[in-house]
């Protein structure tokens, strides 16, 4: 399946598997308004895609335009995309195309 993704700001997807481990998700990043901000620790992205169980084989990966992200939907997986009003396009929302690969 081909579908469009659209995360509204300040929005989570909460975390989640797929049914099955036959299926291999993409995500191809088309809008992406700049979320990042500078943090003590440096710079922290707030709309990211986080894959995998927490200390055991996490990963969180930011969105890229055009840059396409391949996982394993039966993966617990979750995505963010969180926006202040201090925020250039503050508004905008993320836009992915996910393509569902079957094995």
């Amino acid at each position: 399946s081909v579908y469009f993704s659209k995360l509204d700001p300040n929005i989570k997807v909460m975390e989640h598997c797929g049914p099955t481990n036959v299926r291999w998700r993409c995500h191809i990043p088309l809008v992406v308004p700049n979320a990042k901000r500078f943090h003590k620790r440096g710079w922290e992205s707030r709309s990211h895609l986080r894959v995998g169980r927490p200390d055991v084989n996490e990963q969180i990966v930011e969105w890229e335009e055009g840059v396409p992200i391949l996982f394993d939907d039966s993966f617990l997986h979750s995505a963010l995309h969180v926006r202040t009003t201090a925020d250039k396009g503050a508004d905008e929302s993320r836009i992915v195309l996910i393509i569902d690969f079957w094995h």
